[in-house]
């Protein structure tokens, strides 16, 4: 998972993972960061776009 928000930045166009609380994890790409919100906006390849906070993301390259 992503420790820091300031990793994202810069992250448009990335390729990560969501992760939803108890649930499976979503693959996507961010399509947009929103700084002073750590909130970034996926497009979801299985259901549409989702906002989702820092903590909540993963970039794929970043993946053990």
């Amino acid at each position: 998972m992503t420790r820091f928000a300031d990793e994202l930045r810069g992250s448009e166009g990335e390729r990560c993972y969501v992760l939803e609380p108890d649930g499976p994890r979503h693959i996507g790409t961010i399509t947009a960061w929103d700084d002073d919100r750590k909130i970034a906006t996926v497009q979801l390849d299985d259901r549409g776009c989702v906002q989702a906070s820092f903590r909540s993301v993963e970039l794929i390259g970043d993946a053990p």
